[in-house]
C-alpha cells in the first residue's frame, strides 16, 4: 500500500513520488507551559524560522510525498481558532500546490492525543501521525516505507535522549564502592511522537474507550496480537514546549534549512 508511485506531471512540487497514506497532524494543544515561558500564542502556531510549527510538520509530510493530510483541532479555544484559520488559507494553499488536499478535523469532545485518529475516516487507510509541537528532520518517507516492508501494524519512531540524573551514582560490588559518578547522563529510548498506524491498529484503538493516547494505541495493538515495531533514528528532534526549546528549534532550522523546506 505504501509503494511510491509517480505523481501526475506538474503536481509533484519538486517531489517525484507520493505515498498512499493519510498524514495526520495533531494540533489541538493549547500549550500552557509555552505561555508561561512568555510565548503569546498556542504551541502549533509558535513561529520557528518564519513558519508556525504546524506548517513545519505539514512541509515534512509533503516532502515525504504525502498528499492527503488531516489537521486535527479542538472544538473551541484560541488554538482551534488560529490553527483553523491557518489551515483554511496557508495550509490548503501549500497542499493544493502539490496536487493534494487538506481536511480540517474538529474534535467535538477531547479524544486524547491519539483518539482523533478515529475521526480520520478513510477506508483501509494507513495513517502517518505527527504532532504539531514537535520539530524533526526525520525522513518520513523512509519511516513509512520501513513500516510497509516489515508488514507491521503499528510502527513507532524512537530515538535516544540523555537524561542527567540529579544525584551522584555509587557503583558498588557486594558493599564495596568501586566508583562514583556525579550526576551522570543516562540514555533512554523514547517515542518521537511519530507513528505509522495501519488499519488493524486503528481498529484496535477504536474498539476501546475514549479519550485515548498513544499509550492506549500501543497497549490495545499489543493486546490484540498485532505487530508493533520500532523505528530507531538519529535525526534531529525537538519537543517545542517552552521559549528555550523554541530557540533551540530556531537554531536547528537556521543551521540546516534544506532539511525543513519542501
Amino acid at each position: 500500500m505504501l509503494a511510491p508511485k509517480g505523481l501526475p506531471s506538474g503536481q509533484d512540487g519538486g517531489v517525484g513520488t507520493h505515498l498512499d497514506v493519510v498524514g495526520v497532524i495533531m494540533a489541538g494543544g493549547a500549550g500552557e507551559r509555552m505561555r508561561r515561558s512568555g510565548e503569546p500564542v498556542p504551541k502549533p502556531m509558535v513561529q520557528v524560522a518564519g513558519r508556525p510549527l504546524v506548517e513545519h510538520n505539514l512541509l515534512a509530510l509533503l516532502k515525504a510525498g504525502v498528499r492527503d493530510v488531516a489537521v486535527v483541532v479542538g472544538a473551541s479555544g484560541e488554538a482551534a481558532e488560529l490553527v483553523s484559520a491557518w489551515a483554511a488559507v496557508a495550509g490548503r494553499d501549500l497542499v493544493a500546490g502539490v496536487g493534494g488536499r487538506l481536511e480540517l478535523v474538529v474534535e467535538a469532545t477531547p479524544l486524547g492525543n491519539a483518539g482523533a485518529l478515529t475521526l480520520v475516516r478513510r477506508e483501509c487507510a494507513t495513517l502517518l501521525l505527527v504532532f504539531a509541537d514537535n520539530l524533526t528532520s526525520l525522513d518520513l518517507a523512509e519511516l513509512a516505507t520501513a513500516h510497509a516492508e516489515t508488514s507491521a501494524d503499528l510502527t513507532l519512531a524512537v530515538h535516544d535522549e540523555t537524561f542527567v540524573l540529579p544525584y551522584g551514582v555509587v557503583d558498588q560490588v557486594s558493599g564495596v564502592v568501586v566508583g562514583y559518578r556525579e550526576k551522570p547522563g543516562v540514555p533512554v529510548t523514547v517515542g518521537s511522537g511519530i507513528a505509522v498506524v495501519g488499519p488493524a491498529a486503528a481498529a484496535a484503538l477504536s474498539a476501546g474507550a475514549m479519550p485515548a493516547g498513544v499509550i492506549d494505541l500501543v497497549h490495545r495493538s499489543v493486546e490484540s496480537g498485532l505487530l508493533v515495531r520500532s523505528y530507531p533514528h538519529r535525526a534531529a528532534w525537538i519537543d517545542v514546549n517552552d521559549a528555550a526549546s523554541r530557540d533551540r528549534a530556531e537554531a536547528l532550522v537556521r543551521a540546516d534549512p534544506d532539511a525543513f523546506e519542501l
